[in-house]
Parts: C-alpha cells; sequence; structure tokens
C-alpha cells in the first residue's frame, strides 16, 4: 500500500464492488486470485488502480503461477 501511496501521490484508495465481464469480484481476495492461477488471462485474478478522472488503469498486477511451478506440477494450497 505505501509503494502505491508513493507512486499515486494519494493516501487513500476505494475498493469497487460487483464484478467485471468475466464473473470475477472486483474487490481483490487473494483465495479466488490463488483458485484462478491457472485460468485464462481474462479470468486470473487483478489488482487494477486508476486515478481520479482517469480511464486508464495508472498500476495493472496480474496474478500467474511461476514457469517454475508449473514445471514442477505443484498446485498451490488454499487454505478453507
Amino acid at each position: 500500500m505505501a509503494a502505491l501511496q508513493r507512486l499515486s501521490g494519494v493516501q487513500a484508495f476505494k475498493e469497487l464492488t460487483g464484478t467485471n465481464e468475466a464473473g470475477a469480484p472486483y474487490e481483490l481476495a487473494l483465495r479466488w486470485a490463488v483458485e484462478h492461477l491457472y485460468d485464462d488471462y481474462a479470468r486470473r485474478g487483478a489488482c487494477v488502480v486508476y486515478k481520479v478522472g482517469q480511464d486508464r488503469p495508472f498500476v495493472d498486477i496480474r496474478f500467474s503461477a511461476s514457469k517454475a511451478i508449473l514445471r514442477a506440477g505443484l498446485i498451490p494450497m488454499v487454505a478453507r
């Protein structure tokens, strides 16, 4: 959070509610991001930050499994 505050010059952020076109929730949920690490790009978890009054993202972070995890055949554990 501190890094986003430094980069953007903004101290407070508002999280969106609802879902996007792919059915993913706008709010960041770690469990959802982990469960969709192997999905197509559009269904993977993301954190997108917009500055007020701008249509383009300021920061767009996409979550995916690393190549090392894929090669090893490991599947991430999700606490239930």
